[in-house]
């Protein structure tokens, strides 16, 4: 199987692998955020209570991207090279022939459209991968602003099930799972609702 691209850009972001020398900017971010994250997506957090073991997570995350393990991404604005916004990925955990996106972002980023942005992207590289049919985007159900982009993006809702948190195999609460296969057609964010 061919690997997603190392660079998405779109018309104002630009999503790469995570390095270690993120470290700085990333710690900056998740503590701003700290309160959102804890509440929605909590395995942000995970191993960020030290520079090392921060760094020790983004080390893992660009080994994971160049073996293909799982590819997660910084989201930093083309305009503002510096300015981390988030992250996203592209994760095989869903089974067969399927892909799951995630994203998050920081508390300053939320309100633009950059979510949905993000996650546009990666599904237009998720369905160029061969043998992905199907994309999942999993979703709290009290998360409005989250339910959102796979709504904008013309996903539908299938189920609901009770979410492992991500690496650790224990239950994390319900999560509503949206769907898009890859013969339904998207809506671009260009086309979508304007963001609130």
């Amino acid at each position: 199987m061919r690997y997603p691209a190392a660079r998405l850009v779109t018309s104002r972001l630009s999503l790469r692998p995570w390095s270690p020398d993120d470290v700085s900017v990333l710690a900056r971010v998740l503590e701003e955020s700290r309160a959102a994250l804890a509440r929605w997506t909590p395995w942000v957090l995970d191993e960020s209570e030290s520079a090392e073991a921060l760094r020790g997570q983004l080390a893992r995350f660009a080994s994971h991207f160049t073996s293909g393990v799982e590819w997660r991404y910084a989201i930093f604005l083309q305009s503002q090279p510096a300015r981390l916004l988030g992250g996203c990925g592209l994760f095989p955990r869903v089974g067969p022939g399927a892909l799951e996106i995630g994203y998050w972002l920081a508390t300053s980023a939320t309100g633009n459209g950059f979510a949905t942005e993000a996650a546009a992207a990666l599904d237009d590289e998720a369905f160029r991968l061969d043998g992905v049919e199907r994309l999942e985007i999993r979703c709290d159900p009290g998360n409005v602003a989250s339910i959102r982009v796979p709504q904008r993006l013309g996903y539908q809702a299938r189920s609901r099930i009770v979410h492992e948190v991500p690496g650790e195999g224990r239950p994390g609460g319900d999560v509503v799972v949206w769907e898009r296969h890859r013969e339904a057609s998207r809506t671009t964010p260009e086309d979508a609702e304007a963001p609130r």
